[in-house]
């Protein structure tokens, strides 16, 4: 009777712990590669909250915008002139986050920024000198924290920190975890079939504040972080695509076997959708998935800088092209084509910024 009894508790804990696993998910690339592409209506998986033009009442010209997080209805967007507060609803610049420079404050390259929403401060990972700043929502300075070597910043819901390392060297694989004193707590590390992967890299637009995302440049696995642990999450998969790792240190063989092999891969994501765009066979394939399925939502091809390019989406009854550009956990940004700009969006300025999209994800 003992034993039966111990046997059936064994049971319900193994039982238990397997519940409590991460579903490893997987996106096969191959079924991307082919030569048709898979139209997708972007109305299909998302509904548009606003479109506008970025800072349109203002002399300022930007570029190279990057959505780097939103709170409220306010937008995070990394620019080649700085990193801005920005309303999600008209597009308005509400004030600049720090500047750009060498001087008291200030910082080099805006490499990711994460929020602090119970102080109302936010942390930014300068990319050039690896530091991490904080300023207030308001844009204004307060300190440098005493953390070397970050390369990215995460800060979770019970105010531990995520901080990524070097990009290269012995340290590139593994994240620091730290309390809300900045005190170490413990190292991570991340794997991938890789045996050499460039350095880690993360995403926090996960399920919620209490876990992100996290994947190498170069390597296949996404993974799940959260102060006590991480698990890979989705495995992007290029099946017999692969280019062995030496391929990445050879210009010479990368050009040479630029047809057998998937190169120059790009990839943003949340926990429920992810965007890849590679090159094989001379060709650029720009692709949308849905993780849980692993289904190919979406695709387009270009041969050249010629060939249209995009997701169709309709605004107000007007159907043109947008490229996603940006992923949080609950919406989709996109920016919309500058031949579809005249069909989308009526009142551009003269100085012509870019026009974002913004849509909340099914």
């Amino acid at each position: 009777m003992i034993i039966i009894y111990f046997l059936i508790i064994s049971l319900f804990a193994v039982a238990c712990s397997s519940d409590n696993q991460t579903h490893l998910y997987n996106i096969n690339l191959e079924e991307a590669i082919h030569d048709t592409p898979k139209p997708l209506s972007l109305n299909d998986i998302a509904d548009v909250v606003s479109i506008f033009e970025v800072n349109s009442c203002d002399s300022v010209l930007l570029s190279n915008i990057t959505v780097q997080g939103i709170q409220g209805d306010t937008l995070l967007l990394d620019t080649n002139r700085g990193l801005y507060a920005v309303s999600a609803k008209s597009g308005q610049i509400l004030h600049e986050i720090g500047h750009i420079g060498r001087g008291y404050g200030e910082y080099l390259m805006c490499n990711n920024v994460t929020l602090d929403r119970h102080f109302r401060t936010l942390y930014l990972s300068d990319g050039m000198t690896k530091r991490i700043l904080k300023y207030g929502y308001d844009g204004e300075f307060i300190c440098t924290e005493t953390v070397e070597d970050a390369y990215s910043v995460y800060e979770f819901s019970n105010g531990y920190k995520a901080v990524t390392n070097m990009e290269y060297g012995t340290r590139a694989s593994l994240f620091d975890i730290y309390d809300n004193n900045w005190v170490l707590k413990r190292t991570g590390s991340i794997k991938s079939v890789y045996p050499k992967p460039r350095m880690t890299y993360l995403n926090a637009f996960s399920n919620d504040e209490t876990e992100c995302l996290f994947k190498k440049m170069l390597g296949d696995t996404i993974y799940v972080v959260t102060p006590e642990s991480e698990e890979p999450y989705c495995v992007i998969d290029k099946g017999r695509y692969k280019a062995p790792y030496e391929f990445m240190c050879d210009l010479d063989l990368m050009y040479d076997n630029g047809d057998k092999y998937i190169m120059n891969e790009g990839v943003f994501y949340n926990s429920s959708h992810v965007c890849i765009d590679f090159a094989l066979d001379k060709k650029w394939y720009f692709t949308l998935w849905d993780i849980a399925s692993g289904e190919l939502l979406g695709s387009y091809i270009r041969t050249s800088l010629e060939d249209p390019y995009g997701f169709q989406v309709t605004v107000n009854d007007k159907t043109a092209n947008v490229e996603p550009i940006a992923f949080t956990h609950d919406y989709m940004f996109c920016r919309v084509l500058d031949d579809s700009v005249d069909a989308l969006f009526q009142n551009i300025s003269e100085i012509a910024n870019p026009v974002l999209l913004m849509m909340r994800l099914r």
